[in-house]
């Protein structure tokens, strides 16, 4: 699916069967963001679409594969693993 953000061109393939998304650079895990070619407003509708799919485990281009974080209080900050 076309999910644009990181840059206008990124997609993301999501397997329903196994409950996984491989969303390319819209997410990062404990990794910093590059940003010079975003698209913020696009960036942030494409992760309310991702946040609409059913998955347990999200694979990013860049940085581990994670776990689907629930809320904010989740998610890791730096210095904190």
């Amino acid at each position: 699916m076309h999910l644009p953000g990181h840059t206008a061109y990124q997609l993301a393939v999501y397997v329903p069967e196994e409950k996984v998304i491989f969303t390319a650079d819209n997410i990062t895990y404990k990794v910093p963001v590059y940003l010079q070619h975003a698209e913020p407003f696009a960036w942030i509708e494409s992760l309310k679409k991702l946040a609409q799919l059913d998955a347990e485990v999200i694979v990013p281009a860049t940085g581990k594969s994670a776990p689907r974080l629930t809320s904010g209080n989740d998610c890791p900050r730096p210095g904190m693993d």
